[in-house]
């Protein structure tokens, strides 16, 4: 993950039914599965746990339906 004041990252997350792809720049992190969440709606958070304050900024957020 790209870090900086000037640092871009690329965050996709695939979401397909209970099963979660997490990638990072193009870079597959890993993947989850989850039961109880079938359905929902999509957000974004962001924080820091030891250096704060930490300033994040998102824009180009695009939702995908996945095509079977």
């Amino acid at each position: 993950i790209n870090q900086g004041l000037d640092a871009n990252n690329r965050i996709r997350v695939i979401c397909y039914g209970d099963r979660f792809g997490f990638y990072v720049n193009e870079t597959h992190l890993t993947d989850l599965t989850d039961g109880t969440l079938r359905t929902g709606v999509a957000g974004l958070a962001a924080g820091a746990y030891d250096e704060p304050p930490v300033v994040v900024l998102f824009d180009n957020l695009s939702v995908y339906a996945l095509e079977e």
